[in-house]
């Protein structure tokens, strides 16, 4: 119970804050540069 309370406490602490939305965000801009290069490329 206590490890699984520390992994909360760790995932949901501001410090990560940053990392999980650069996380995220990663799909997301990887499929904007995969349309961008498609249409460069047509």
């Amino acid at each position: 119970m206590v490890i699984f309370l520390g992994i909360v406490v760790w995932a949901y602490s501001s410090k990560r804050k940053a990392s999980f939305d650069a996380t995220a965000q990663s799909p997301i801009d990887d499929d904007d540069s995969v349309k961008a290069k498609e249409k460069k490329d047509v």
